[in-house]
């Protein structure tokens, strides 16, 4: 329950981004730390222990705090056992999650909705979705564009400056905003940018003029014509507006937007994408060391998962194993390996150690994974008919299963319809008899793609 709570507090309208070749997660430092904390509280230690050599995690205890680099898990245990440290994070804040507040983000998100679906005057892009400017990947709450040169939609993400970036600041961490992302979007050329503050109800027109953000003001009327979308004017006496009982009058567009007849417009409001901008089938692996490694824009798009964050089976979950590896791994990268243990007393890291250890020297067919395996063997050829089963990837490569590792099943005369209405599905069959486990059922005869075939070849029949 506790840290169901710190969860829930931290998470609230989290965002995702790559700035300055660092992950940062929630707008602050702070904040990824605690996520990658709650990450590993759940997961367990092993999870970001099997992403980087045995070697280096012990070099980071050393330097991180000051004892013996010894292959000696032992003797490690007994220094760590006695060793004082505190690991208690600075406290974060959880920002501004009133209702009222969403409602607002909410009904100019619709508005912005309507210049782009209703009045084709280019296109809107939400909350969640990346703007690539050069090998920084940033989340605004939501930006507008045009589709003009310099600028290709790819499909997970815009490349180039927008024309118009809207920010919404969250208590606590303003200056991710008003100073680290603005000086990333005045050098990349974003021609626009309005901070709204749903605490105090103010808001905040900033124009490139020569290079630089120049502060801009609404007349008297609330009414500010936006540069970057010629014939767009924004009415801002109506963004705060209540009604008597203390609850939004939920206005439209038409509200908060005034539009001249001689606007352009863009004929086909569809964007049109220019492919995946990366290729998305060579996994990258986690260059992670001792200090902290750049992380490249392909890796942050390749492992960003969907910013989505819940908490199931007791435990973080961002996309499923792969976001939350994917987490870890860059996360690992932003901090380094020396300031990644201080997230733990030491002895924490050494009994992790310890059991990885324990399980490296367990002969494959007395680990609890292979007796899975076992189990999932007679329960298809019991239920389902296989005539066949087999084991592969992890299992047979590495002889142990980690929190990332690929538990491969193969099943030779399982019903043809992989998701069959009249019976229960074989995929979730498996999964409900051991949701631990990234669980990958495959059909023999019916390899999806090239991975599926290279496990077929390398299975064992069990």
């Amino acid at each position: 329950m506790v840290l169901l709570n710190e969860y829930l507090e931290l998470c609230h309208s989290t965002k995702i981004e790559l700035l300055h070749d660092r992950l940062i997660i929630g707008e602050n430092d702070n904040h990824t730390r605690h996520l990658f904390q709650q990450i590993l509280r759940g997961w367990g230690l092993e999870a970001a222990i099997v992403l980087a050599p045995i070697p280096l995690w012990r070099n980071a205890l050393t330097q991180a705090f000051g004892c013996s680099n010894t292959d000696d898990l032992d003797k490690l245990q007994t220094w760590a056992n006695a060793f004082h440290y505190d690991p208690t994070l600075p406290p974060f804040i959880p920002g501004n999650c009133s209702w009222q507040n969403g409602l607002w983000k909410q009904t100019l998100t619709m508005a912005m909705f309507g210049l782009d679906h209703d009045e084709n005057l280019g296109h809107l892009t939400s909350r969640g979705v990346i703007n690539r400017l050069g090998n920084d990947a940033l989340m605004p709450d939501n930006y507008f564009y045009l589709g003009t040169p310099g600028q290709t939609q790819y499909e997970y993400y815009l490349q180039g400056p927008a024309q118009w970036v809207v920010e919404w600041l969250r208590p606590g961490v303003e200056n991710h905003v008003r100073i680290d992302k603005r000086s990333r979007y005045e050098a990349a050329g974003v021609p626009e940018i309005t901070i709204l503050d749903a605490k105090h109800q103010t808001v905040e027109f900033l124009r490139l003029i020569n290079g630089r953000y120049q502060p801009q003001q609404a007349d008297a009327s609330g009414r500010y014509p936006l540069s970057s979308i010629p014939g767009l004017t924004f009415l801002t006496k109506n963004l705060w507006r209540e009604r008597d009982d203390g609850k939004l009058t939920h206005p439209m567009e038409k509200h908060f937007f005034e539009i001249a007849d001689d606007t352009p417009r863009i004929p086909d409001r569809r964007p049109r994408y220019a492919g995946a901008g990366m290729d998305f089938h060579d996994r990258p692996i986690f260059p992670i060391a001792l200090e902290p490694v750049p992380i490249p824009f392909d890796d942050f798009a390749y492992w960003t998962p969907e910013s989505k964050f819940e908490l199931v089976n007791g435990r973080p979950d961002i996309g499923g194993a792969e976001g939350v590896k994917g987490l870890t791994g860059m996360m690992l990268m932003t901090f380094g390996l020396t300031e990644a243990v201080k997230l733990f007393h030491p002895k924490d890291w050494v009994e992790a150690l310890i059991r990885l250890q324990a399980i490296a020297r367990t002969p494959l067919e007395e680990t609890p994974a292979w007796k899975q395996a076992i189990e999932i063997a007679i329960f298809l050829r019991d239920q389902y008919g296989c005539d066949r089963v087999a084991v592969s990837g992890d299992l047979v490569d590495l002889g142990a299963l980690t929190p990332w590792s690929d538990f491969v099943i193969i099943g030779w005369g399982l019903p043809q319809e992989k998701w069959s209405p009249n019976s229960l599905s074989p995929y979730y069959a498996l999964y409900q008899m051991n949701p631990d486990y990234n669980i990958h059922l495959v059909y023999g005869e019916q390899p999806e793609d090239d991975r599926e075939e290279k496990w077929i070849r390398t299975a064992i029949d069990i």
